[in-house]
């Protein structure tokens, strides 16, 4: 972490820390639907997640495509 203050960094309090998954999911939907767009994020559910040395992985799922024969 910097040295810069929380109103430095435009926040007006400490972060708090997000203790369970659905708040963790919230978080971050709201970060990546505005960088990578709803649908897309929105298509990788449902998500892998972890909580590991106090940090919340959160990884995307990908679907299987349907098999396709070809004749």
């Amino acid at each position: 972490m910097n040295n810069e203050t929380f109103s430095e960094q435009g926040l007006n309090y400490p972060p708090k820390p997000i203790n369970d998954a659905k708040n963790a999911v919230d978080i971050a939907e709201d970060i990546l639907f505005n960088t990578y767009g709803e649908k897309n994020i929105k298509r990788q559910r449902p998500y892998n997640l972890v909580f590991q040395d106090s940090y919340w992985i959160i990884n995307g799922t990908k679907k299987k495509q349907k098999s396709v024969a070809f004749f």
